[in-house]
């Protein structure tokens, strides 16, 4: 019969009344339709009463000592607790004055004597429903209050005519519009730079009742904001208005697109954005017949940059190269950094440290060269980074439409044969592309894929030339030498494929491979020889700073069985130089290991003393460069002199490469020198070779000195 009743128990009710005959009559009613009742003699007790119990409904004579009804009605609504609790005035008192007092201090009701309680009972009844009905709708309403107050948008109820009856501001806007500001006033008001287009949207939502969806932006000194509105027809022919902050969003977008069409690192256009310019200048000179030309250029010994500074050196080099580039081109034909598309000079990075500058429209081939050598001759002067003053060259590469080809891929393919041409020329000057010089660059290419191939077919082999110790006249030691004797050219330099293999980033599986066939030789080796022959493979600079380097080669002594005493590392002083503290922390792993650590072609690097007594090493190796002139140059001499004093003063090992002649012997014999390797002894020779030499000499001395 009554839905709230039936789910939920019928409430607690106060009754305080002096008359105690009233209070009977009425707790029996209440009681009989299921009410539970507690009764109070007076105002001041039914105060106290609920301080213990919390009733739900209160019945309240107007008349009472220490209290009346009234004092007590207010001192209920005071109260949070009973703030919507519903109450019954009871009066004698049939006098308007009474009947507003009573509804002025919070009363709900109320009824006069003398009391019909049958009706006393149904007003009772209807009241808690009513109030229950109150209390949903205030529930529903908190919970609408909660969530649009969650909504982290601006929302305004317009009036037909675009006045503003409420709006709600989320905190972040607190600070744009004061409370109150805007009621009364225009929708137009509120964005005043954009006050037509949110108009025009305003009358088409309350026109086709469709909702509305408009972009708009306000500007506040030099920041803008981005909002979108969204506009609905109201049912009350007014309209709701709901704006989101998407200034953010927009953000995004331009750096999303900022990356998509530009360089990381430099701001410059990136490799898919210049082929879009390329290709829309090349459909314009095509149209207009004009010519185009695509300049390449990259940094001349730029890994050595890297290799001796570290990347971030690096990094900043190529930063400030982009900036001066930037400045040596005309300046009033650039294409800006964050625009993506453009008809003028574009200029760009296409990855590492080749960039593009792109001149359509030229009249010319020579107006290429001057711009050219501008890029040349600024590249040309000193940059300042990091407290260091770096030298560095361009090398440079042509190409120009119609004349070198009609399509992106081919001016970017000659262009880049192009640049290889002036490396080939000595570096740091300009070519433009000929036919003639497009064999070079295809021969680099075709043996880039040898390479891989070879990989495959496991063309590689390993030989290894003997280390010899004076002292004995024994073989103590071997280097692992990386050849590629190819099945149809021959044996190929490893001057030649091994600079191949670091620019291709083969070297690294390379010098796993290595490692792995150095140590399996090695083991077999010392499992027929006692000598305890130590094994020598060379690191490069790409190998030493992968992160797994570590159980790599932990993996290789483990399969091969080969202990790690003897295997001996070879680094370049430019590799342990990139990263010192990473290279410490690396090289005291490795000699934790017992491996042994040797610093290559000592003498033309860093040659710092400060580094030799901070890193964990065994053994120095003289550069076969200071040898092969050793017995002519004094200078040679002196620096060879130089540091075999110093190895000996710093208890390390020291190890000539190079050695050639019995003037070398004897001279590196006399300065204390005991451990060579080079021609003199034996070539690098494979593995069956080098084992005969142990076999043979592995009972009596192989050299003797004189």
């Amino acid at each position: 019969m009554n839905r709230v009743e039936t789910t939920r128990e019928l409430p607690l009710i106060l009754i305080a009344d002096d008359d105690m005959m009233l209070r009977v009559m009425a707790r029996a009613r209440l009681e009989a339709l299921g009410f539970s009742v507690v009764e109070a003699e007076d105002g001041a007790q039914a105060l106290q009463t609920i301080q213990s119990v919390e009733p739900e409904l209160f019945v309240l004579d107007v008349m009472m000592p220490e209290k009346d009804g009234f004092e007590v009605c207010r001192g209920l609504r005071a109260n949070p607790r009973f703030a919507h609790a519903p109450i019954l005035m009871v009066t004698g008192l049939e006098d308007a004055d009474s009947i507003n007092r009573a509804y002025e201090t919070g009363a709900t009701d109320f009824i006069t004597k003398p009391i019909n309680w049958v009706i006393f009972g149904h007003r009772v009844r209807y009241m808690w429903r009513a109030a229950m009905v109150g209390e949903e709708l205030r529930r529903s309403e908190n919970k609408n209050k909660t969530l649009v107050n969650a909504i982290p948008d601006l929302m305004f109820h317009l009036q037909k005519d675009g006045a503003i009856q409420e709006y709600k501001l989320p905190k972040a806007l607190q600070t744009s519009w004061a409370n109150g500001e805007l009621y009364g006033k225009n929708i137009d008001e509120a964005f005043p730079s954009n006050s037509r287009q949110i108009s025009i949207s305003v009358a088409r939502a309350l026109e086709t009742g469709e909702m509305q969806v408009c972009e708009h932006q306000e500007k506040s000194g030099r920041a803008t904001t981005y909002y979108e509105s969204r506009i609905v027809a109201g049912q009350d022919e007014g309209a709701v208005v709901i704006v989101r902050d998407i200034t953010e969003k927009k953000n995004a977008e331009e750096q999303i697109l900022h990356l998509a069409y530009n360089d990381t690192l430099t701001g410059l256009l990136n490799r898919n954005s210049l082929r879009e310019h390329l290709n829309r200048a090349l459909s314009e000179a095509k149209r207009c017949g004009s010519c185009v030309a695509v300049i390449l250029f990259d940094l001349d010994r730029f890994k050595r940059i890297n290799d001796t500074f570290g990347h971030n050196t690096g990094d900043q080099l190529l930063e400030a190269v982009a900036d001066r580039l930037l400045r040596c081109v005309r300046k009033g034909d650039l294409v800006a950094r964050s625009n993506p598309h453009g008809s003028a000079i574009s200029v760009g990075r296409l990855g590492g440290d080749e960039f593009l500058t792109l001149l359509p429209e030229i009249e010319k081939t020579g107006d290429a060269g001057k711009v050219a050598r501008r890029i040349l001759d600024s590249i040309s002067h000193p940059f300042f980074i990091a407290g260091r003053e770096i030298f560095i060259t361009a090398s440079i590469g042509i190409s120009v439409y119609p004349h070198d080809g009609d399509d992106a891929e081919t001016l970017l393919k000659n262009a880049d044969a192009a640049m290889y041409h002036a490396k080939d020329q000595g570096k740091n000057n300009v070519q433009f592309y000929s036919r003639e010089i497009d064999p070079a660059a295809r021969e680099s290419l075709a043996l880039e894929n040898e390479m891989r191939k070879a990989m495959e077919r496991g063309e590689f082999t390993v030989y290894y030339q003997p280390q010899v110790d004076l002292r004995s006249g024994k073989i103590v030691g071997c280097e692992a030498l990386l050849r590629w004797p190819h099945p149809e050219m021959g044996f190929i330099s490893p001057q030649q494929f091994i600079p191949l293999a670091e620019e291709t980033g083969l070297i690294v599986p390379l010098g796993k491979w290595v490692l792995f066939q150095a140590c399996r030789q090695a083991k077999a080796w010392n499992s027929a020889l006692p000598s305890g022959l130590r094994v020598s493979v060379n690191l490069s600079s790409y190998q030493f700073r992968q992160k797994d380097l570590i159980d790599v080669i932990g993996e290789s002594l483990e399969t091969s069985g080969l202990q790690p005493a003897h295997l001996e590392l070879e680094i370049t002083e430019s590799a342990i130089m990139q990263d010192t503290e990473g290279a410490v922390l690396m090289l005291k792993a490795l000699r934790q290991m017992q491996i042994r650590i040797a610093i290559d072609d000592f003498g033309t690097g860093y040659s710092s003393l400060s580094y030799l007594k901070r890193f964990p090493l065994n053994v120095l190796k003289i550069d076969q460069s200071f040898i092969r002139d050793i017995t002519k140059n004094r200078q040679d001499a002196s620096i060879t002199t130089a540091i075999i004093a110093l190895a000996q003063s710093l208890g390390l090992e020291v190890i000539a490469e190079g050695v050639e002649t019995r003037e070398h012997l004897q001279f590196l014999s006399d300065k204390g020198c005991n451990l060579m390797q080079g021609y003199f002894f034996s070539r690098p020779v494979p593995a069956d070779e080098f084992q005969r030499l142990l076999q043979e000499h592995s009972s009596k001395e192989l050299f003797v000195k004189k």
